[in-house]
Order: structure tokens, then sequence, then C-alpha cells
């Protein structure tokens, strides 16, 4: 199966293709490149914004070529950890629900299922740097809440879940993850 039309199912809710994936071993490929494109995306446009950003601020200072290699290249990291972060509290919260013992294939379909944050990247970018009012706020949600849809189709296929208790998962993984992020914060 080829990325575009495999990228294009998975965009399009079909939960069968991450095991065609799996089986034809593409899986770890699409996940390796959709995280690192994301990471690639969300850095660029941080970038781009922070110059928007300086320049009201009143600073007239431009990065220099190696920060801004260096900002891309931490953007990616950051997008490779947070994956595999994320990966880990759905794995935990899946697997007390009774989902299925295995870490990889949640952590590759999670991957997998990144393209769908792709869109994400320029609009949270944008709300990052105070760019914007309430219709980005309303565009950052709706984009959130696909990029949400198609990585539970993944998610549920990974962990073996029903629809009921992959929703229970994936709200308790929310909820987890937001109180730990509000008292880092």
């Amino acid at each position: 199966m080829s990325y575009p039309a495999a990228m294009q199912d998975v965009l399009s809710f079909q939960e069968q293709v991450y095991e065609r994936l799996f089986r034809e071993q593409k899986s770890v490929r699409y996940c390796f490149v959709n995280v690192l494109l994301f990471g690639l995306l969300h850095a660029v446009f941080v970038l781009m914004f922070a110059k928007h950003v300086w320049s009201v601020s009143g600073v007239s200072v431009s990065p220099s070529v190696q920060t801004q290699i260096a900002i891309i290249c931490s953007g990616v990291m950051i997008a490779f950890f947070m994956h595999a972060g994320a990966a880990l509290f759905f794995w935990v919260f899946a697997r007390g629900l009774g989902g299925r013992p295995f870490f990889l294939p949640l952590y590759l379909n999670l991957g997998v299922g990144f393209i769908a944050l792709w869109p994400l990247a320029p609009v949270l970018s944008a709300f990052q740097a105070r760019i914007g009012g309430p219709v980005l706020l309303i565009i950052l949600g709706l984009l959130s809440l696909y990029a949400a849809g198609v990585v539970f189709f993944g998610l549920k296929n990974a962990s073996g879940l029903s629809t009921l208790r992959m929703s229970a998962a994936m709200v308790l993984t929310l909820v987890f993850v937001s109180c730990f992020l509000y008292l880092w914060v």
C-alpha cells in the first residue's frame, strides 16, 4: 500500500488500514515520517510566528541560522517525545481497561495517526504566539477533535478495546495529561 493511499484511508477513519500497514511492515516507516513531519511543520511555524511576536514586542534581533536550526531540531525532538509519552499514557489506560498487552502496535498506530495533527501545526503555533482571536480558537478546537477521531481508530485497532472502553481510555488519558500539565505549568 502506497503512502498517499494509506494516509487517505487513515484520514477517512478506515480502521482496517492499520492492520494492513502492520502486516506489510510499513507502520514503522509511516509512523516515523508522520511524527517527523509534524515536528518540522510545528517548528517552522513557530519560527514564522516568533518573528511576528518579536516585532510586536520591539525586539529587532533576528535569530541566527544556527539558532533557527536548533529550534527546528528541538521541535522534531519534542514531537517524538510527545508521541512516545502519549503512546505510553494511552497504553497504560487501554491496558487497564482490558486492552492488549502489546505496546508497539499502539505506539506505531498513534504515530501513523499523527498525519491528522499536521493541520494543527500552523494553528497551534499561531495560538501559542497569541495571534488571532476566538475564530482561531474554534478552528483549533475543530482540528483537535478531528485529530482525536483519527487517532481514536488507530488506538482502538491496536488495543482491541470496544468503542466504549476506548472512549473511556481516551477520556482518562486526556484528564490525566491535563491535570499533569496544569500542575506543571
